[in-house]
């Protein structure tokens, strides 16, 4: 009996103790200055990196080889054309390959996010009714190629008890060609092992 008490009496301490204890105040919000204002709206303008990738627009014979391998002969080919959109904010890449094992329509959408500072990129093709994101910071180190990571709440995956997870490698070749290469990334490895899958690579069109 007096243990059932005992055990009633300290439920009774513990709920009015948490009862009582203080609660911290949240912080009010603050409306930005005119500064931030200033700021906010000179990010929401294109720069550089932007101009950079606007440079790619036009029409392209595409060719997609295996990762590593660069005088592998191509696998698939076929073409498109790349635009400079939303006010040159993005560069929309829209191409078909003709022929291969992954023959279909694919949309790469190409950006940099100034708040960030990252290269992003939003893709999706006719193998499936889903689209994936990635993105990445330049390296200083290697200014011709930007690294964009990603993930994808993947069912199949997710069955198995798997993260998918992939990166999208943009390179800038020169002004008549640069390339994507698709890398997956094998999760069930403790280093989490890059695999590279295949490469896009894009030569501009004679006008």
């Amino acid at each position: 009996m007096l243990r059932v008490a005992l055990c009633i009496a300290m439920a009774g301490y513990a709920v009015s103790g948490m009862a009582q204890e203080p609660t911290t105040p949240k912080p009010k919000p603050m409306p930005p200055t005119a500064e931030e204002l200033e700021e906010f709206a000179k990010l929401a303008e294109p720069g550089p990196e932007h101009k950079r990738l606007a440079s790619l627009a036009g029409k392209w014979s595409v060719a997609m080889r295996p990762s590593g391998k660069k005088d592998a002969a191509a696998i698939a080919v076929g073409g498109g054309e790349a635009k400079s959109i939303l006010g040159d904010r993005f560069l929309d890449v829209a191409f078909k390959v003709e022929k291969g094992p992954l023959k279909g329509e694919n949309r790469y959408t190409l950006g940099f996010d100034r708040r960030h500072s990252e290269y992003t990129i939003t893709a999706a093709d006719t193998t499936g009714t889903y689209a994936v994101t990635a993105r990445g910071k330049p390296d200083a180190k290697k200014l011709d190629q930007i690294v964009m990571h990603g993930t994808d709440n993947d069912p199949v995956m997710k069955r198995m008890n798997l993260e998918k997870k992939f990166q999208f490698v943009l390179r800038f070749v020169g002004e008549d060609e640069f390339s994507v290469e698709i890398v997956f990334v094998d999760t069930r490895t403790k280093e989490h092992k890059a695999i590279p899958f295949a490469t896009f690579v894009f030569k501009r069109e004679a006008a």
